[in-house]
């Protein structure tokens, strides 16, 4: 051990000795530097605050007394209702060894969720376990803040990670799910039509190909569509060899421009 004497101004009777907390040092790379101008990217593309952007990536934060976690769950109607939400005695939030499925209820309001069918969907989409805490809860709120930003229900948001990108990984990621989210409403085409065409997925309440009862009839349906252009179409004479006196340049004109 080093001799601490009193010319360093230590009082050598004195065996205990007050070091300075150790202070923690971040690197800023240049993947940090991206992640950071997307983010700001997508609070123009989402109009979200930042805190609850964050939350597309990390967990709600529960700091302090305006919290987003104070903000969602200690509210007199939700802590009423639930007081395992409350706090613990060290101060921290969801560590009882309890299960999602038995707050249901209070999940749906906090989150202005309708359905337990909604949570069964995040639930399955996101391989999560049954335990209620801090990380599980988070994903529910992401997902039904994903929901009211697209304004779409959470049931097609599994489908539309499919099909767009995961939004969950990487402002980069969840920047792009936009930008296609954006170029596909402005084709024109409905998002079941797309799922079907690009990834066969067929949508039993939105359907958009035909139905059995439909497939049977095309073909009568087709018959009578073909047979009445050929009625409206009709060669002018049924003998070529006789002349037709209404048979003129501007009618031919006329006929010719069909097939332009």
């Amino acid at each position: 051990m080093a001799d601490l004497d009193d010319e360093d101004g230590y009082d050598t009777n004195d065996c205990s000795i007050h070091l300075d907390p150790p202070v923690t040092t971040y690197e800023i790379t240049p993947l940090f530097v991206e992640e950071v101008t997307y983010i700001k990217k997508l609070l123009d593309t989402t109009g979200l605050s930042l805190t609850n952007l964050l939350t597309f990536w990390m967990d709600i934060s529960a700091v302090g007394e305006k919290s987003l976690y104070s903000q969602l769950f200690l509210k007199r109607n939700i802590v009423g209702i639930d007081p395992i939400f409350k706090a613990d005695q060290n101060g921290n939030y969801l560590t009882f060894n309890v299960k999602i499925s038995d707050h249901y209820p209070v999940l749906m309001k906090a989150f202005q969720i309708r359905s337990v069918g909604d949570l069964l969907t995040i639930k399955k989409d996101q391989n999560m376990s049954d335990d209620l805490n801090l990380s599980n809860v988070s994903k529910f709120y992401r997902y039904s803040l994903l929901a009211k930003v697209l304004s779409v229900k959470i049931s097609i948001l599994p489908d539309l990670h499919a099909l767009f990108g995961h939004s969950f990984e990487f402002a980069k990621q969840a920047d792009d799910f936009f930008q296609l989210w954006n170029d596909f409403n402005n084709v024109g085409f409905t998002f079941s039509q797309v799922n079907y065409i690009v990834r066969d997925k067929y949508d039993i309440i939105q359907p958009i190909r035909l139905s059995k009862l439909a497939t049977l009839k095309l073909p009568k349906t087709m018959y009578q569509r073909i047979t009445a252009i050929a009625s409206a179409q009709a060669d002018l004479m049924d003998d070529p060899t006789q002349s037709d006196p209404s048979l003129t340049s501007d009618l031919v004109s006329a006929k010719l421009t069909l097939f332009v």
